[in-house]
């Protein structure tokens, strides 16, 4: 049996469930067989919690910026030299944030760095 992959966190008092990350061309379009999805999942991990299909105005989503590989982004910019890149995390944007922090500021303060960054290279599929 596959596990419902859905993520369950409070948020702002009230108690967020998420999950499904869709590949897709960039569109504004809620896809309410995945909002159903998660309502439905939530039974079999909170049988007493019961959870209505939210309205569609009242959905959250946003946008996950991912590269090819699923590496983020980091190092200059090829094209501005003083511009230093850090993006493309996916769904790991929280966790990384810490070392992509340090390595941003050890860029920026020209520092040794303190890992190799070559495989985030930002011009890496040019």
């Amino acid at each position: 049996m596959l596990e419902a992959r859905v993520a369950v966190t409070p948020m702002d008092g009230q108690v967020r469930f998420g999950g499904t990350m869709e590949i897709a061309p960039i569109n504004h379009h809620v896809n309410m067989n995945r909002v159903q999805g998660i309502v439905n999942s939530i039974p079999q991990y909170y049988p007493d919690y019961h959870v209505a299909v939210p309205n569609i105005k009242k959905i959250w989503y946003g946008f996950r910026p991912c590269s090819p590989d699923g590496l983020p982004y980091i190092g200059y910019s090829q094209k501005i030299s003083n511009l230093i890149i850090a993006g493309g995390h996916g769904m790991m944007g929280v966790s990384l944030a810490p070392v992509t922090g340090k390595l941003v500021a050890e860029l920026a303060a020209g520092t040794k760095l303190s890992i190799q960054i070559d495989c985030y290279r930002p011009d890496r599929f040019n």
